[in-house]
């Protein structure tokens, strides 16, 4: 990775919890092991990014761009597919502390659906997450990320976490989810569709 597009990263306004970060170097130990997170951290020190990962707390808010690194570099080193990024998005709403938190105090999908935006602050200072539609009887929902170019490997991300939100509270498997607008497509927004049966 080039200097100035590490440089470039850890410049992107926004910031995310620690939470989301620790979560992102669970999944690494637990689908690779303890060595596949070891040698993403060296990765990580190899480009000057000295960061102790051991010290990162849960609550504490870090820039949005240690997220993108980690993404990217693990997705480097470990020959990571788009599907795995999914899938990494997946873990992330399963292990969440925060977010399995907040879930036990909503029972109803719409009010749920309502309250999301609150959600996306508890975890990113970045972009305006907007619960745009619903509609329980043709079982679709419809969320969309305004002003967040931030990177497109962050859209697959976000396409396993809203499938496994949904499948936490719909307590469905049969739950697709598709990016049906991007703004690194040419969109002005990014816009993700959510289907269930």
């Amino acid at each position: 990775m080039e200097k100035e597009e590490i440089k470039r990263i850890l410049n992107l306004e926004g910031q995310v919890r620690g939470d989301v970060l620790i979560t992102d170097l669970s999944y690494i130990g637990r689908l690779s092991g303890p060595e596949a997170k070891r040698r993403v951290e060296e990765e990580l020190k190899s480009i000057d990014f000295n960061i102790d990962f051991e010290k990162i707390k849960k609550t504490s808010w870090y820039p949005i761009g240690w997220k993108v690194l980690v993404l990217l570099l693990t997705r480097e080193v470990m020959k990571w597919a788009d599907q795995d990024l999914v899938d990494m998005g997946r873990f992330a709403s399963k292990e969440s502390f925060i977010l399995k938190t907040l879930l036990r105090y909503f029972v109803s999908l719409d009010r749920t659906f309502k309250e999301s935006e609150r959600f996306w602050l508890n975890y990113w200072k970045a972009g305006e997450f907007v619960p745009y539609e619903i509609n329980e009887k043709e079982k679709y929902l419809i969320i969309q990320l305004k002003n967040f170019e931030i990177h497109p490997d962050l859209c697959l991300y976000f396409k396993g976490h809203f499938e496994s939100m949904a499948n936490l509270l719909l307590k469905s498997d049969k739950i697709s989810v598709e990016e049906t607008k991007c703004s690194f497509r040419g969109d002005d927004f990014h816009e993700f569709e959510i289907r269930w049966e």
